[in-house]
């Protein structure tokens, strides 16, 4: 991963963090797989790290030895699973010091393994930044497609284990419009594992076969249709 400062961090660009803040600028910030969270802020003593409720949070962490930076990974699996909100800070000689930010570029963040909660950075009022975890609705996720000329077989995962799907429990559920697929005891819905796309549909396309047609909504979550006969 290459750090880069990026144009709208300059002191005077407009949304720009302000030094009447008091923090310490991020040169780089993301959760890119959805259970880390990457760091890097310009060298200087301390520990990167995040701020609760009940204080500074202590996280597994791998150092980044890059030339320049202070740079950590921080591992958010430990974090409870409820909607809770943590400052970003830097911890120097026993005080925590908010890091600030600029605007952040949007960006989906991919649900963190398990399925049941995401990670979410954010940049509040006063410019500092923030992570927000946000517990996920239950779902299943797709595992694997195995497509046929005449059949298609989705292996999926969740709270109740591994289900396998077939093209006539599709075609059970599909209709003229897109209709989101629910599997289990529960009738939950499937949703694609470490979606981190903005458009998953575009860009995750599934297979047809037949009239049925599968798609990923906006969400992320599996959806199926009958096509018209002229357009199958």
């Amino acid at each position: 991963m290459r750090l880069r400062r990026r144009a709208d961090d300059a002191s005077d660009a407009p949304g720009a963090p302000r030094a009447a803040v008091g923090g310490v600028e991020t040169v780089f910030a993301g959760v890119l797989d959805g259970r880390r969270l990457w760091l890097a802020i310009a060298a200087q003593p301390g520990v990167l790290a995040l701020r609760g409720p009940d204080g500074v949070v202590d996280l597994p962490r791998e150092v980044d030895d890059r030339p320049g930076h202070l740079a950590a990974r921080l591992d958010l699996a430990s974090l409870p699973a409820a909607a809770t909100s943590y400052d970003v800070v830097l911890v120097a000689d026993g005080r925590a010091t908010p890091l600030v930010t600029g605007p952040l570029p949007a960006a989906r963040v991919p649900a963190a393994p398990g399925g049941d909660t995401r990670h979410v950075l954010e940049r509040a009022d006063d410019a500092t930044l923030r992570l927000r975890t946000e517990p996920l609705a239950p779902a299943y996720e797709l595992v694997t497609v195995d497509a046929g000329p005449d059949a298609l077989r989705l292996e999926v995962t969740g709270p109740d284990g591994p289900l396998t799907l077939d093209t006539d429990d599709l075609l059970g559920q599909a209709g003229p419009t897109m209709a989101p697929v629910l599997v289990g005891p529960d009738r939950l819905p499937v949703r694609r594992r470490d979606d981190d796309l903005p458009d998953p549909g575009r860009g995750a396309p599934l297979p047809s076969v037949g009239r049925l047609r599968l798609r990923w909504s906006g969400d992320g979550l599996l959806r199926a249709r009958l096509a018209e006969a002229d357009e199958a």
